[in-house]
């Protein structure tokens, strides 16, 4: 399961996290094969060592929920052409413009052959309860 977020966001990334809070709660029982990733759209300031302060932050169980960074393009194919999640930049922005980084706010279901199962609004608790029944399900049954 899939997330993209940023450590410094004013907006919606905190409440996200939380979410993700919710849903590593709510599937600690599926074992150890469900695994959880934060991607960094803002890699430049996102470094190991403050994705790791966030993660401890919020309550990450690190068996289970990775923080990602890397590089900047790299990042954006994989978030882009691989997920299908928006992410980017205002062009000509200044980097402490922190509005002006945009990025997806679903949360993405990928199976352990790296197929999109969903997509879950993470806005929407109807959504996160669905995400949650879905992974279960993909958790017991592969499909």
């Amino acid at each position: 399961m899939a997330n993209f977020i940023f450590t410094r966001c004013p907006t919606i990334c905190p409440e996200f996290t939380r979410k993700m809070v919710g849903v590593q709660k709510a599937t600690a029982s599926f074992g150890a094969g469900l695994q959880l990733v934060s991607f960094s759209v803002d890699p430049k300031y996102d470094t190991p060592e403050r994705l790791t302060e966030y993660g401890e932050r919020h309550g990450a169980d690190f068996s289970r929920w990775s923080f990602l960074t890397g590089d900047y393009e790299q990042l954006k194919e994989t978030i882009v052409q691989g997920f299908k999640v928006s992410m980017g930049r205002e062009p000509g922005a200044p980097e402490d413009d922190l509005l002006s980084i945009f990025h997806g706010t679903h949360f993405v279901l990928v199976d352990d052959a790296g197929q999109i199962r969903g997509y879950y609004d993470s806005a929407d608790s109807d959504s996160t309860d669905r995400l949650i029944r879905d992974t279960q399900r993909l958790a017991k049954t592969g499909h």
